[in-house]
């Protein structure tokens, strides 16, 4: 099982947001987990629901998720995809509630996380913060100015985050320092061809696998939101039955997804998965 979890913040600095913020007691009489995740935090941001994605993390501030004991709240946060909820404190039902369904809770009574900055939380050791560097704002501006520049980046940095952001800033390959000769010019010649190209190392990192990635094509049909939920979740190495968990469903729907998307996708491997979920901006 992974030990971190890395997705985008969405930051409410807001003391007291109790379980009637969290999920409007007139959504509180169903357990239809689909109904609960469209309306989770309708009533403090409307947009939330539509904004939020599978891996992101929930912060906020005291007090988190004070007023009734119904489980429904931190049911309708990990249905919408919430992998995490980070708070200055909790309420004690709240906490008790979240744990019982695997939602991770981390109090933190003193954090600097900046709203949609990428997050990596690594359980055994707390959290740390991925920001954006000046390098990755210095090549979001080159790429705005000259789309057509391929932008390959050597780093000494070997952490997910740092390589979950450079491609979110639409670098087109990812190298690390102790690439030898033959590494660099295999990734070079990928980039200009106008594939995506990601270090073995770093492609280990995120699926325990060493296969190489390789361009792949656009779906056949579209994807469903749902499908997209799971895409991102298997290419962050879950497995189906965390998946289910985690989207609390059963693990033959799970599979029945991943069939389908891995179909409409025309792939074979996770490791082409991951490659597609990077390409597309979906990690």
């Amino acid at each position: 099982m992974s030990t971190t979890i890395t997705g985008k913040a969405h930051v409410y600095p807001i003391d007291n947001i109790d379980t009637d913020r969290i999920i409007p007691g007139k959504y509180t009489k169903t357990l239809d987990t689909s109904e609960l995740a469209s309306h989770v935090l309708e009533d403090l941001d409307p947009a939330f629901s539509k904004t939020v994605s599978v891996g992101d993390v929930l912060v906020a501030g005291g007090n988190f998720g004070c007023g009734s004991s119904r489980e429904q709240a931190p049911i309708a946060l990990k249905a919408a995809g919430v992998s995490a909820v980070v708070a200055k404190s909790f309420a004690r039902i709240f906490f008790r509630n979240a744990i019982n369904i695997g939602l991770l809770v981390i109090e933190s009574p003193e954090h600097e996380i900046q709203n949609g900055s990428q997050v990596t939380i690594d359980i055994e050791n707390g959290f740390k913060l991925v920001l954006p560097s000046p390098t990755m704002m210095i090549h979001r501006r080159l790429k705005q100015a000259l789309p057509a520049v391929k932008v390959l980046f050597l780093t000494m940095h070997e952490e997910e985050g740092m390589l979950l952001e450079a491609l979110s800033a639409g670098g087109d390959g990812y190298l690390i320092k102790r690439a030898d000769e033959a590494e660099i010019l295999q990734a070079i010649r990928a980039v200009l061809r106008g594939d995506l190209y990601v270090h073995p190392a770093m492609t280990r990192a995120l699926l325990g696998s060493s296969e190489p990635a390789e361009h792949l094509p656009e779906p056949v049909e579209p994807l469903t939101r749902r499908e997209i939920d799971v895409l991102r979740l298997l290419a962050k190495g879950n497995t189906n039955r965390q998946i289910a968990e985690r989207l609390a469903l059963s693990i033959r729907t799970i599979e029945s997804h991943r069939a389908n998307l891995m179909g409409k996708l025309g792939l074979t491997s996770r490791v082409e998965l991951v490659t597609y979920a990077e390409e597309h901006g979906l990690l």
